[in-house]
Formats: C-alpha cells, sequence, structure tokens
C-alpha cells in the first residue's frame, strides 16, 4: 500500500493544521490532556482496550515520564510520522520509507510489553496523548 500519495499528505496536512490551531487556543494550555485521533479505521473507538489503553498512560506509574504518547498496534502503518531521533530526516520523499532498517527504534516499538514507553521523537499512528501545559 503506497502512503506516499497526495490524499494521504493532505490528510496529514489538515490533522497538522488542527493541531496547531488546537494548541494556539488558551483553553487547551490549560487541559491536562488531549487527544488528537483519526477515524479512518486504524483505531477501534469501541475496543475497550483503547481506554485500557489511555487510562495505564495517566496512571500515576507513569508520571512525569513523558510529554506525549503514540500507541503501536499490530501493523504499524505511519512510517512518514515516525522518527527515532531529533536529526531523523522524514522519509517523504524518499525510497527507504518502509524500509524498517532505516527506524532502529520500531524493532523496540514492536518488541515493546504493554506499559513499556520507548522514546521516539516523533509518531502518531492514529492517536496519540498530549499533556497540556
Amino acid at each position: 500500500r503506497n502512503l506516499l500519495t497526495k490524499p494521504c499528505w493532505s490528510y496529514a496536512a489538515a490533522r497538522n493544521h488542527i493541531l496547531e490551531t488546537y494548541v494556539a487556543h488558551p483553553w487547551i494550555r490549560s487541559s491536562t490532556y488531549y487527544i488528537p485521533i483519526d477515524l479512518d479505521g486504524v483505531v477501534a473507538v469501541s475496543d475497550p482496550r483503547l481506554y485500557e489503553g489511555i487510562s495505564a498512560a495517566i496512571s500515576l506509574k507513569h508520571v512525569g515520564k513523558w510529554d506525549a504518547l503514540s500507541f503501536s498496534g499490530v501493523w504499524y502503518y505511519d512510517w512518514i510520522a515516525l522518527r527515532c531521533t531529533p536529526d531523523q530526516a522524514n522519509c517523504q520523499l524518499s525510497s527507504w520509507c518502509f524500509n524498517v532498517s532505516k527506524f532502529p527504534c520500531f524493532s523496540q516499538i514492536r518488541d515493546a510489553q504493554r506499559e513499556d514507553l520507548i522514546t521516539v521523537s516523533s509518531a502518531f499512528n492514529g492517536l496519540a496523548l498530549y499533556k497540556g501545559a
């Protein structure tokens, strides 16, 4: 499946614009958390595991350990958003976007236990949980 299509980028640009607009409002800066979610079927909003994962993320066990979270799944599809380190290039215009060896953090993500936190510079995969200010 080729995700480097114009509709994919239009969707990503729209999502980013919404996030930028949203966080610019003073009331969001006073929110405890905010959760953007793609409602394109990747995230099953009727699956209780989604809410268990969010509850685990905001539990006292993880207080102070993260600023933003994304969640992994059986099929990680958002290679364009994944950056293992701050200096990792965007794969949008490259031929290596689906080359797992170019994403060393992906093996950690894939092999992580349910409540593990893996540090990356960027990830989305359909849902993210951000702390308010």
